[in-house]
């Protein structure tokens, strides 16, 4: 049973979790901030959080959860164009929910913060630092 908790603790899917756990709690607190403390609208909120969190989001990834070694000039654009596509998504999503179905701004950001992590768990790991989540990496 250690072992397996070992090997498991050692897998880039248990990283990413983690990492993917931070970087929406620190999206989560930012558009909330935006949102209630700035006054900003939802959608505004909402993409400038996630702007705030892709550099960290990249390098832990990068250093953390895939232990990559693949080049930043190939791995950074690569998470760039993923990026970009989050970040329509984080503008999109909260759009929608708020000011065309009129659902609360909290809503729509819990909507982004579980909608893109899922996403981006899959595009990470096979388009950008293209590496397993389940391989253990002895490192």
């Amino acid at each position: 049973m250690v072992a397996a908790t070992s090997r498991l603790a050692r897998t880039p899917l248990v990283r990413l979790l983690a990492v993917g756990g931070v970087s929406t709690g620190l999206y989560l607190a930012l558009a909330f901030v935006g949102e209630a403390r700035l006054g900003l609208p939802a959608a505004g909120a909402s993409i400038g959080a996630y702007a705030v969190t892709a550099s960290f989001s990249y390098l832990a990834h990068r250093g953390f959860t895939f232990r990559s070694t693949r080049p930043h000039r190939e791995a950074a654009w690569r998470f760039s164009v993923l990026t970009a596509a989050g970040w329509g998504a984080a503008l999109a999503i909260p759009i929608v929910l708020t000011d065309v179905v009129g659902a609360p701004p909290s809503a729509s950001f819990l909507a982004v913060a579980i909608a893109i992590p899922a996403a981006n768990a899959l595009a990470l790991s096979r388009l950008v630092f293209a590496r397993a989540l389940t391989t253990p990496h002895t490192r």
